[in-house]
C-alpha cells in the first residue's frame, strides 16, 4: 500500500512540474518575438500564415516574386494597387506586410505593427546627439554602434529595399527612433525620431 501511494505522489509531482513548465513558457500564447529587439513581446492574437510579421520580413528578399512571398508567408496576398504593383498580407489583426514592385521588379518590403509590440524601456535615447554627429562624418555610424549608444537594445527590422534596410526602436512612453542603413556596409544614412 505504501508503494502505491508513493508512486501516485510521484506521478502527481511530475504532472505538476510539466504543467508549470507549460504555463511559464506560455504554451498556447503564440510566438514571443519582436524582430530581434532585446525586450520580450507576447503575441497573443492569432497569426495567419507560417510566422509572425517580425520573422516574415527577415525571410523575404527584394528579389522575391509575389508567388515566392505567398509561399514564404503561407497564403496569398491581396493586390491593393494593380498599377503600382502593391500587395498586402494581413498577418494578424494589427500587423501586416506590404510589398511594392518597381519597374525592374525589385520589391520594397515594409511591415506595420503597433509600436507597443516592440516598446522596450531599456532603449536609451540620451545619446542621440552623438548618433547625429557621427552621421555627419565621412565614416558615419554603423548599426552595431547605434545599438551600443541606445543601451545595447537591438532594433526591429521594419523595411527592406534594394541596398537599404530600416530599423526602429520604441519606448513605452512613445519615444521612437527610426534609422535607415546601407544594407552592404550597415552604415546609417538617415535617422529620425521623437524622444
Amino acid at each position: 500500500m505504501k508503494k502505491g501511494v508513493l508512486i501516485g505522489i510521484i506521478v502527481v509531482v511530475i504532472i505538476a512540474v510539466v504543467a508549470a513548465v507549460f504555463v511559464i513558457r506560455g504554451l498556447g500564447e503564440g510566438p514571443k518575438d519582436n524582430g530581434g529587439s532585446s525586450s520580450e513581446i507576447t503575441v497573443s492574437e492569432s497569426i495567419k500564415g507560417k510566422q509572425n510579421v517580425f520573422e516574415t520580413i527577415k525571410l523575404i528578399e527584394t528579389e522575391n516574386t509575389v508567388e515566392e512571398i505567398n509561399e514564404i508567408i503561407g497564403f496569398e496576398g491581396e493586390c491593393t494597387d494593380e498599377e503600382n504593383k502593391t500587395y498586402k498580407w494581413e498577418i494578424s489583426q494589427d500587423t501586416s506586410v506590404k510589398v511594392q514592385y518597381s519597374k525592374n521588379n525589385d520589391a520594397t518590403i515594409e511591415i506595420s505593427f503597433p509600436s507597443k509590440k516592440i516598446a522596450n524601456e531599456n532603449v536609451d535615447f540620451s545619446k542621440f546627439e552623438e548618433i547625429k554627429s557621427a552621421m555627419n562624418t565621412s565614416s558615419s555610424i554603423t548599426y552595431d554602434e547605434i545599438v551600443q549608444k541606445l543601451g545595447g537594445v537591438e532594433g526591429t527590422l521594419k523595411y527592406k529595399a534594394k541596398g537599404t534596410v530600416r530599423y526602429e526602436w520604441d519606448r513605452p512612453d512613445g519615444g521612437y527612433l527610426t534609422c535607415t542603413f546601407n544594407s552592404s556596409s550597415m552604415k546609417c544614412t538617415f535617422a529620425s525620431g521623437r524622444f
